[in-house]
């Protein structure tokens, strides 16, 4: 699931990241909740969110997009290699995503784990912990960074109906939840990843063709 990487992320010693039935109803205001079935809810009744520094502020937003894999007048791609394409994205993410600067690994923890660290143009630096779960999604965990959370790039539907999905959920320090401040940097998000949806894509097809 999306949020299960949430689980082997190092958290801080202010808060704790627990499992229940009913998400919603905290049993701690310290507390950070997860649902895995559907959402993930932060609870920062004292402002001690999962991942930020004690007393922050912080907004988690959550975005997730598809788009056809197939379209008329491309390449037609077939789920292996789609899988292929998000495999080498994940060990080298420059091809496929154009608003990043570098990208090096600098830890094997197996054959479908590693750990990377990205650079975007705008000088944003992280740490992801990359987990392939072939042969449908890869997860980024981030793990270290000014903007901590999950990424995930999902191969969705059947052989003849494929689609690409791209899900996050982030939680960014230093922005009032239900804000102006919130929307903009949500927005600004969401842009720069359904942009790298399709450059993902792109960049597939032309490996593949």
């Amino acid at each position: 699931h999306l949020f299960d990487r949430f689980r082997n992320a190092p958290a801080p010693e202010h808060a704790r990241l627990i499992r229940t039935q009913t998400p919603r109803q905290p049993r701690r205001r310290s507390d950070v909740v997860m649902d895995v079935d559907h959402d993930l809810h932060i609870f920062c009744g004292d402002r001690r969110p999962f991942f930020a520094p004690p007393k922050s502020v912080c907004a988690m937003i959550f975005v997730t997009h598809r788009l056809p894999v197939n379209v008329p007048g491309e390449t037609r791609l077939d789920r292996a290699a789609v899988w292929d394409g998000l495999v080498l994205k994940a060990n080298d993410a420059l091809p496929f995503v154009p608003s990043m600067s570098s990208c090096e690994i600098i830890a094997r923890h197996g054959e479908t784990s590693f750990d990377r660290e990205v650079e975007s143009r705008s000088g944003r630096r992280h740490t992801e912990r990359i987990t392939l779960e072939a042969p449908h999604r890869v997860v980024f965990t981030r793990i270290a960074g000014p903007v901590l959370g999950v990424i995930t790039n999902e191969i969705e539907g059947s052989d003849d109906d494929l689609h690409l999905r791209f899900s996050f959920a982030v939680i960014v320090t230093g922005v009032e939840g239900n804000s102006a401040a919130e929307a903009e940097y949500a927005n600004s998000l969401t842009g720069e990843y359904n942009k790298a949806i399709e450059a993902t894509l792109k960049a597939i097809r032309q490996w593949a063709a």
